[in-house]
């Protein structure tokens, strides 16, 4: 079975993407990055991909790890594997070379000397262990090709390394500054972010990242409080885990519902974010606050506790006075040369003027 390189289409690899808007040109291509997989090495570059039949002709090259394969010169590349091709493995010896979690790579021709074409013979989609897509937007891709082209569908569970236990209080990463805590339990990567208020979970190796449940916490809190037992209460350490876990614990439920979505206050004009030519975006007070006079817009959204997600509502006079006076406060202790006092005032300048009119309609 074989993967194609960046098949999760990001955008920076033309290659790749032209592969799965059309795949029936996949013979035409000089070099195809692949992997050879069993039900013993399940990794693959991406969470999906196309099952390649192939001939030994095909084979440029092999190797237990990421070859790099060159697809910004991929016929010069052709050339030199063709001239120096001597080839270190048979498919049972790359197999068993390759470490059970990663991937290997297979660089193969589209075609033989003989005019021999790879072909397309089916496509597989990875699933985590919790039986969810890996990568839901290549998959969705790919099941359009295989009902659009009748090949059949394999689905993969994507076997990970578990993250290793962390066993000592010294073990759990901090960032003071920005007062978040990163550790392991259960074979997952916990990671609080207390400054912004956003608690996630990370599984499967790494390749999937989600908000983390209310059992979960409760969870990971008693997993940090076991470390607390056999340190030094005096510690920096202890007394900073020790500060974050009181503060986690005193937090409102809603903040672990998933999809409630948290607005941090802007600390400074950084925050106030600028898209279009006139508008303004900033949080403050759990709220974010939309000024865009251009689209005739003055919206907030607002986290609700009692809803999984936010809620967005026509701005009122008294949200638009608060919302101005914060940004007051931010100019005032902002440098005055900073090009973006400037900008922000401008626009100020511009939301006053739209607003009158705007609020009366």
């Amino acid at each position: 079975m074989a993967s194609i390189t960046n098949g999760e289409i990001k955008g920076n690899d033309k290659y790749a993407f032209d592969l799965l808007r059309e795949p029936h040109k996949i013979s035409e291509k000089p070099i195809i990055s692949a992997s050879l997989i069993d039900h013993d090495h399940t990794a693959t570059w991406s969470g999906g991909g196309f099952i390649l039949e192939v001939a030994p002709e095909h084979v440029l090259d092999a190797g237990p790890q990421d070859l790099g394969a060159n697809f910004f010169d991929p016929e010069g590349r052709q050339d030199s594997l063709l001239k120096s091709r001597s080839l270190a493995y048979n498919p049972d010896e790359l197999l068993k070379a390759t470490a059970p979690y990663h991937y290997n790579e297979v660089v193969l021709a589209g075609k033989t000397k003989d005019g021999l074409p790879v072909k397309i013979k089916g496509i597989f989609i990875k699933k985590t262990t919790g039986g969810n897509l890996l990568a839901p937007k290549l998959a969705g891709r790919l099941l359009w090709l295989a009902r659009s082209n009748n090949w059949p569908v394999i689905y993969i569970t994507h076997k990970t390394l578990p993250f290793e236990e962390t066993g000592r209080l010294e073990e759990v990463a901090i960032n003071r500054e920005e007062g978040e805590i990163y550790f392991n339990a259960d074979g997952k990567r916990f990671d609080f972010r207390l400054k912004v208020k956003k608690f996630w979970l990370i599984e499967d190796g790494g390749e999937t990242i989600r908000p983390i449940k209310l059992d979960e916490k409760l969870s990971a809190i008693a997993k940090l409080k076991e470390l607390l037992k056999n340190d030094d209460k005096n510690s920096d350490i202890y007394q900073f885990i020790d500060e974050v876990i009181r503060q986690v614990e005193a937090l409102p439920k809603y903040y672990l519902i998933s999809g409630f979505v948290c607005f941090p206050d802007a600390q400074s004009l950084k925050d106030v974010r600028m898209y279009g030519k006139e508008d303004l975006v900033f949080a403050f007070n759990e709220r974010q606050y939309i000024f865009d006079p251009e689209q005739s817009k003055f919206s907030v959204i607002v986290s609700y506790p009692e809803h999984t997600s936010a809620n967005l509502h026509k701005m009122s006079p008294d949200e638009f006075r608060t919302a101005l006076n914060k940004l007051r406060e931010l100019l005032s202790n902002a440098d005055p040369n900073d090009p973006g006092c400037h900008m922000v005032k401008e626009r100020m300048g511009k939301i006053e003027t739209y607003w009158e009119s705007f609020h009366s309609r």
